[in-house]
C-alpha cells in the first residue's frame, strides 16, 4: 500500500509517523468534552492525510457507536478521500488512541438534525499505534 509515488508502507511503524502521531497527541485539547447523540459518543479528535506529507492535521470529531466497526469522522471543512490517513483521539475512558486507515470523501449530513455546516465521512481502521 504506497504511501505515495517514492515511498511505501512497512509492516513496522516508521518513525516520521510515529512522531507525526505524537504531535497530533499534543494537539488535542487536554479536557474531552463527549457529546452524547442517542447512543453516538463524539470524541475530539486530530486526522493527518499521510499521502500529503505537506498537508497539516485538521480537528475533527469522532462518532463511536456501538457495535460498529467503521467510525464516522465529523468535520468543519469537506474531506477528499485518503488512502492512508492517521486519526487520533483522547478516550472517553482516558488514554489516547492512534489509529491508522482510510476515509471516504466527506458529505453534507442526511439526517434533519445534522448540523448543515458539518461534513461526514466515514474511517476504515487498518491497524492501531501502541504507544
Amino acid at each position: 500500500m504506497p504511501l505515495n509515488e517514492d515511498r511505501a508502507v512497512e509492516v513496522a511503524l516508521s518513525e516520521e509517523t510515529r512522531k507525526r502521531a505524537d504531535e497530533l497527541c499534543g494537539s488535542l485539547a487536554l479536557s474531552v468534552s463527549i457529546e452524547k447523540r442517542g447512543e453516538v459518543s463524539l470524541l475530539p479528535a486530530m486526522l493527518d492525510d499521510l499521502n500529503s506529507m505537506g498537508s497539516r492535521a485538521r480537528p475533527v470529531q469522532i462518532a463511536l457507536m456501538p457495535g460498529q466497526a467503521v467510525l464516522t469522522v465529523i468535520s468543519d471543512t469537506a474531506l477528499a478521500h485518503c488512502s492512508h490517513a492517521l486519526l487520533v483521539c483522547r478516550q472517553e475512558q482516558g488514554g489516547i488512541r492512534k489509529m491508522l486507515g482510510r476515509h471516504d470523501a466527506s458529505r453534507p449530513g442526511r439526517r434533519g438534525d445534522d448540523p448543515p455546516d458539518k461534513f461526514f465521512a466515514s474511517f476504515a481502521v487498518s491497524s492501531n499505534i501502541e504507544g
